[in-house]
Formats: structure tokens, sequence, C-alpha cells
């Protein structure tokens, strides 16, 4: 089950390439540098794309927040799938 937020002024992280990099590098800044210094362009030099690229996929702060929650729980997801394959019950 993928987890997404339901907003209508959200674009869904769809696991594409540019989304992909932008919630990597969305993660990365905001495990760096925390909520106080998460900022557009950080994620936009992390990712190695121009703010125009990035606020392509994302026009916002917030759109940007959601779409990283978003990657993390399903990369949780993911890995808790994996673990679980590994128990017998």
């Amino acid at each position: 089950m993928r987890f997404t937020i339901r907003s209508p002024k959200h674009r869904p992280y769809d696991e594409s390439p540019g989304t992909l990099r932008v919630a990597r590098a969305a993660k990365l800044v905001f495990l760096r540098s925390g909520g106080a210094s998460f900022s557009i362009r950080g994620i936009a030099a992390e990712a190695k794309m121009s703010m125009g690229a990035v606020q392509h996929f994302y026009p916002n702060r917030d759109q940007i927040v959601a779409a990283m929650l978003e990657y993390v729980v399903n990369e949780y997801e993911d890995e808790w799938e994996r673990v679980c394959k590994n128990f017998r019950f």
C-alpha cells in the first residue's frame, strides 16, 4: 500500500526521476539542517538542480515537505515489508 497525502493542492510523490531526486534531496537537507534551515535553495543545491526546476515539481516549501514525508513513509514501508518476508509466522 502506497501512502499519499490527500489534498487538492498536493502533487503526489510519483517516483518519477525528477520528483524522486527532489524528495531525496529534501530528506538529506532536512536531516542535515533541520526545519529552520530547510529551503528550496538548499534542496536545489543538494539535488544539483536549479530552483526553477525544483519549483516546477513542487511550487512551494509546503508541497516539498508533503512529498518528502510521502517518500520517507513509503521508504519505511518498503523496508518493513522486506524485513517481514524474512520472518516465519
